[in-house]
């Protein structure tokens, strides 16, 4: 693997990391009030809560993936813009369809 290789995949994972802890507390948020609200109500274990949380994470992961990997990739490619990173990286000859290549 390139060094550019691994230099583009950090570039694009810090971003990513960060939105999708932040998409997924988004949902969760979301999904709690409803939640708590029905353990105020009816008395439910929080237990009962805490599982049905854990049981919609693959769905709100299936809805914040696509989104968060798109912003990952425009703030990623943003900043190695606003560096000047992209202009080295294109005076050393590679091209912007071998720097799609990693991700």
């Amino acid at each position: 693997m390139m060094v550019i290789d691994r230099y583009i995949l950090m570039a694009v994972f810090r971003p990513l990391a960060a939105a999708l802890i932040i998409a997924l507390l988004a949902h969760f948020l979301e999904r709690l009030v409803i939640l708590f609200e029905l353990v105020a109500n009816k008395g439910d274990p929080l237990f009962l809560v805490l599982n049905m949380l854990y049981t919609l994470v693959p769905g709100f992961l299936s809805l914040a993936i696509p989104a968060v990997f798109f912003v990952s990739i425009v703030l990623a490619m943003a900043r190695l813009s606003v560096d000047y990173e992209y202009d080295a990286i294109q005076a050393m000859g590679v091209g912007p369809l071998r720097l799609l290549l990693p991700i």
